[in-house]
Formats: C-alpha cells, sequence, structure tokens
C-alpha cells in the first residue's frame, strides 16, 4: 500500500513539506464560500472564514489580508485600508515559493501575480522565476496562466473595516494546480500607494522594493528566502490520465487482499 501510495504520488508532483518558516507563518482555512472576484466586499461576510493578517507601518498606513481556500484553488484579499486616493501606478500582489525551497534568486518554482489597480484593475500580471541574473528582479519572466483572476477597485462596499470612504481594493484566485500539491507553500503580499509613496508588505520587512520614477513605479519582491508560510491542504484539479491508472491499481491491491485471505482460510 505504501509503494501504491508513493507511486501516486510521484506520478501527480505531489510536494510534501514540513517547515514552518521563520519569517511568517499563516494557517490557511478551508472554506466552500467561494468569493466573487471583483476587487471589493461582494457581501459584509465574504471574507470572514478566511484568515486575518493585519498589515501596517509606522505612519498608521493599514492594510489587511485575508487567504482561504476550496482545496483546489486559493483566494485571496489585499483590503488597503487606509489608501484612499485612486492613483495611476497603485499596486498590489502575491508571491509563492511552491516549493518553499528559498533560495536568493526566484526559480522556476516561483509565481508572482500582481495588479496595477490604476490601469489595469481587471487584469493581473503573472511572472515565473528563471533563477537567472544577479538580483530578483533579473529572475522573472513574463507568463500567462489563463484560469488565474484577479481584480482591484477603489470600492467601500460592505466593507467591516472601512465602509466609509473608498479605498483600493486587491482579490486573487490562483487555481491550485498550477502550484502543486502540498501542505503548505513560500508566499509574499504587498500594496503600493502611490500617492503617500507607501509598501506594505507581508511578512513585515522581509526586503521587498517599491521604486517611484517619473513616469512610472514598481515593485520587486524580496528573494524567496525571506518569504513567509502558508499552511493548508492545497490539492490541485485531479489528472483525468491517472484515473485509468488509479483503477487498475485498486483492482491489484484488491486482488492482492483477496488471495492472502483465500491462502489462509486453507
Amino acid at each position: 500500500m505504501f509503494f501504491i501510495i508513493f507511486t501516486l504520488c510521484f506520478l501527480m508532483n505531489v510536494k510534501i513539506t514540513y517547515s514552518i518558516s521563520t519569517n511568517g507563518y499563516i494557517q490557511v482555512p478551508f472554506s466552500s464560500n467561494i468569493p466573487i472576484i471583483d476587487g471589493q466586499w461582494s457581501s459584509s461576510t465574504e471574507w470572514m472564514d478566511a484568515s486575518e493578517t493585519k498589515l501596517e507601518n509606522e505612519f498608521n498606513q493599514t492594510a489587511y489580508l485575508r487567504i482561504k481556500h476550496n482545496m483546489t484553488q486559493i483566494f485571496v484579499l489585499i483590503d488597503f485600508v487606509t489608501d484612499h486616493s485612486s492613483s495611476t501606478y497603485d499596486q498590489g500582489g502575491i508571491c509563492f515559493d511552491t516549493f518553499n525551497n528559498g533560495g536568493n534568486l526566484p526559480q522556476d518554482d516561483d509565481y508572482l501575480f500582481g495588479i496595477l489597480a490604476g490601469q489595469s484593475p481587471k487584469q493581473v500580471d503573472m511572472y515565473k522565476g528563471t533563477a537567472s541574473g544577479e538580483k530578483p528582479a533579473d529572475a522573472w519572466v513574463r507568463i500567462f496562466l489563463p484560469e488565474v483572476i484577479g481584480r482591484a477597485s477603489f470600492s467601500s462596499l460592505n466593507d467591516p473595516y472601512e465602509g466609509s470612504r473608498n479605498h483600493i481594493i486587491y482579490e486573487f484566485c490562483i487555481p491550485c494546480k498550477y502550484l502543486g500539491v502540498a501542505s503548505n507553500y513560500g508566499f509574499y503580499a504587498f500594496v503600493c500607494d502611490w500617492h503617500n509613496d507607501t509598501l506594505l508588505e507581508w511578512p513585515i520587512d522581509s526586503g521587498g522594493i517599491w521604486e517611484r520614477g517619473p513616469v512610472g513605479a514598481y515593485t520587486i519582491p524580496p528573494s524567496p528566502q525571506n518569504l513567509g508560510d502558508i499552511n493548508g491542504d492545497f490539492v490541485p484539479e485531479f489528472p483525468t490520465f491517472l484515473v485509468p491508472l488509479l483503477f487498475m491499481l485498486a483492482t491489484l491491491v484488491a486482488t492482492i487482499v483477496y488471495r492472502r485471505r483465500i491462502r489462509n482460510c486453507k
């Protein structure tokens, strides 16, 4: 039986990780309440069953990070409650180190998803690591994953934190099939307010870089070794090509058990 389980794990590219990051740790709860990814609180209870982590700095800039999953998808909300100005280069995003193997440069198991709220609030910019270059900024290459969804909006609708003034909110839905099966991932989240020249990040002070210029701005996530951990039973949609194999394995196991029972009865 152990051999069968091991074989299935190998074929499904299961990544078994056990460590808890010293950089920070979030337990991500399971939820059957799938949020509407529209960049706002569709109801006041939409994200109440998610984990809650507060992001803040010494200037009283505050955001709330909420995460939950339904085993096949990870849902992320970043509610930047003090960003009351809808600026062209406001940004928010998340990173995953799917093998949770750290390192100085993003590798091919590392992903970055970001939204430029003031320009493309319905578009997710997607990147994958290449492990090349001299610094983290050099190692990201743009990709496209068709089922990744993200939205940003300038809203206060149904917001339990700040319901009186509009502010920037980010929402993401990331299918676990792109990340692989795991009990935990390395994780990073950030929001940037152009108007106040502010970067908020989780883990706090993990080393992300927010650069402003006369014609734009950009955010560079920290090295993967500085990411925190999110923990949960994240499971991609089951690969259909494994169904016949599972049937054959189940039949084999049943046959072996049956023959042993017959032999023991003689």
